[in-house]
């Protein structure tokens, strides 16, 4: 995967991976004092390395596209029910607009020019019943066609019903206070499309993530959407030097 920044263009959308062994101490020093907030309310380890990960991959990204450096990047990430900053994601000006997601050793951020745009890693949880989680977080329909795979596909069909709501609900701004039980999607292993009514248009895609994980996007803009994925390793490596 290539690690230039490129300008965005319309219709197409970036995805950027890294991961959570990327972090290092440089990463931290270019966060700001709400992000510093929260890196020290974090415990585990693992925690505090998704988080300067996912930050220090925003600012490199946002900086190159915008011309600034990372450290001096504004970004607003308050919460529009209580003000703190754990929010979505927003820069001043309103481009580019993305969204930032991490789980398990995988850290993903997406990025596109104008459109609303939501993205979702999970990793494939094996230690939970998918069954279990599905009366909450899924649709009668889509439960029943849960249901009707071997279980031994279940975790990670659940896996990609969930990316696939989550990835709609960041872009639409929603996240949790929506539901996942009252948005519908089509099922994994079909093409990803939304089936619950939204006034405007939406486009999903599934990504390829490295096995045990499963993630989508969505872009609030008519489809198709091309996406091309990029390596945010090397670049969060590049960063640190500098």
């Amino acid at each position: 995967m290539p690690t230039t920044v490129l300008p965005l263009r319309e219709g197409e959308c970036q995805v950027w991976w890294a991961r959570r062994q990327d972090c290092r101490p440089e990463l931290a020093g270019l966060l700001d004092p709400a992000e510093r907030g929260r890196l020290a309310a974090l415990v585990q380890p693992a925690d505090q390395e998704r988080f300067t990960v996912g930050a220090a991959l925003v600012r490199s990204l946002v900086g190159a596209l915008t011309g600034v450096r990372p450290e001096d990047v504004v970004l607003d990430r308050a919460c529009p029910d209580c003000g703190r900053p754990h929010g979505r994601i927003t820069v001043p000006g309103g481009a580019p607009r993305l969204s930032l997601s991490h789980s398990g050793d995988l850290v993903v951020v997406a990025l596109h020019p104008t459109a609303e745009v939501g993205v979702d890693v999970e990793q494939v949880a094996r230690g939970l019943d998918p069954l279990s989680l599905a009366r909450v977080a899924l649709t009668g329909r889509e439960e029943a066609d849960l249901r009707a795979l071997p279980a031994e596909q279940h975790p990670a069909a659940f896996a990609g019903y969930w990316v696939r709501k989550e990835a709609f609900v960041k872009a639409t701004g929603e996240g949790l206070r929506r539901p996942p039980g009252e948005v519908e999607v089509t099922a994994p292993g079909t093409p990803p499309r939304l089936l619950s009514a939204y006034p405007g248009p939406v486009w999903l895609g599934d990504l390829s993530p490295r096995p045990g994980y499963a993630a989508a996007v969505a872009v609030l803009a008519e489809g198709p959407v091309l996406v091309r994925e990029f390596d945010g390793t090397a670049l969060l490596a590049e960063t640190a030097r500098h």
